[in-house]
């Protein structure tokens, strides 16, 4: 456990480094009073005292994680480190790999491409693997990372999952990347397409890539074709989600105007006609950040009822982003006592982390700390504690 007490010295804890201190008194103190260097300490100390290697990692991972996101990517890099040696220590393939999935993405989000793409090789599980691929896909777009992105797309066993995920990729690269796109490949596969959701999809992310090579009369053109397939899509279920799809696209390529505007009121249109669960749910995390984005956060909230269960709405909500809203403070309030009232702890206090990292992400600092005192496992108070953390 020596490599884990240093990260303690380098983070200013060593002095609270004994069993005690850390299972009681460090994160009793911290959730009294909270900074972000003790929500860190109390954390790493949690890891120290902490005898179980795959309980140590699961900690350092949520250090890491918070690290990341403060910008410090050298003690993120060394806490991961940390993290996978005691994930590896325990000397249970899958187990190993369950831990791998949650580190993989974070070495992506700090720059390490190519270590996130080496642990997610590791995973045998197809479906774990390519939805590991999917979050370091995730990481590398937002970081710009394209060859970190290329190299994950190349992984993907489905080759329509991997055109997909290649042509999204080319929708969100920067413009100078962009130019040198070989656009006459992509149309003909697109072009290819036979179901009008499928072809009016890739025709909207066409448009995209062609706005930013400053073509505007080929956008234009796509989009009006991409608009002739909503027409022939008959479930409504597809025509509100590519119709949120469309939306969502000229959203974040900066295509305003009519354009944008006619697109979000047929979306919103088609999506309120929804009845199925499942349905709503889907059209809800399409729409809902849109209309965040638009200023019209009571619709976005109002949603949140035909969401489903606690998790599925604390998942939503995260997806919004920071939210200035008493029904997203009563919601998180509500929540925590419906959780409590749950038989299983160990369900419990994984309900409790669902929700303690959806209030970090719209940035609930209150009501992240009173959800995490309630946690009842030491370890993942400690995970909870590290999450809330950047918002400290």
């Amino acid at each position: 456990m020596h490599y884990v007490a240093a990260l303690a010295l380098a983070l200013g804890t060593a002095p609270a480094l004994t069993a005690q201190t850390a299972e009681d008194a460090a994160l009793e103190a911290c959730l009294g009073a909270p900074t972000q260097s003790c929500a860190l300490s109390a954390a790493v100390a949690t890891a120290v005292a902490e005898e179980l290697p795959i309980e140590r990692a699961r900690v350092l991972v949520s250090v890491a994680r918070a690290l990341a996101d403060i910008g410090n990517q050298g003690q993120a890099s060394a806490t991961l480190a940390l993290a996978l040696e005691e994930a590896r220590s325990v000397g249970i393939n899958f187990v190993t790999q369950e831990k791998l999935k949650d580190i993989a993405p974070v070495y992506a989000q700090i720059g390490e491409g190519a270590r996130a793409i080496e642990l997610a090789q590791e995973i045998d599980v197809r479906i774990i693997r390519e939805q590991v691929l999917s979050d370091i896909l995730e990481s590398a777009y937002a970081n710009g990372d394209l060859a970190t992105a290329q190299a994950a797309i190349n992984l993907f066993a489905n080759a329509s999952r991997a055109f997909w995920e290649e042509l999204n990729l080319l929708a969100h690269a920067p413009v100078d990347v962009v130019q040198g796109a070989d656009f006459t490949a992509y149309e003909a596969r697109v072009r290819d397409l036979t179901r009008p959701d499928q072809r009016m999809r890739g025709l909207v992310l066409l448009a995209v890539i062609a706005h930013k090579m400053g073509n505007s009369g080929e956008r234009d053109a796509l989009l009006d074709e991409a608009s002739d397939q909503y027409d022939r899509i008959v479930s409504q279920s597809a025509r509100a989600n590519m119709g949120a799809l469309r939306t969502s696209a000229l959203l974040s390529a900066g295509i305003n105007g009519d354009r944008f505007a006619r697109s979000y009121a047929q979306a919103r249109a088609d999506g309120d006609r929804l009845r199925a669960f499942d349905d709503v749910r889907s059209f809800a995390r399409r729409i809902g950040p849109i209309e965040v984005a638009q200023g019209d956060v009571d619709s976005a909230l109002a949603r949140l009822d035909r969401i489903g269960d606690i998790e599925a709405q604390a998942r939503y909500l995260a997806q919004l982003g920071p939210v200035d809203s008493f029904k997203v403070v009563e919601f998180y309030q509500n929540a925590a006592d419906a959780v409590a009232e749950i038989e299983d702890r160990f369900e419990r206090d994984r309900l409790r982390l669902v929700l303690v990292a959806s209030a970090v992400r719209t940035a609930r600092v209150d009501s992240a700390v009173g959800i995490a005192r309630q946690i009842e496992d030491d370890d993942a108070q400690a995970a909870g504690l590290a999450a809330i953390a950047p918002i400290l």
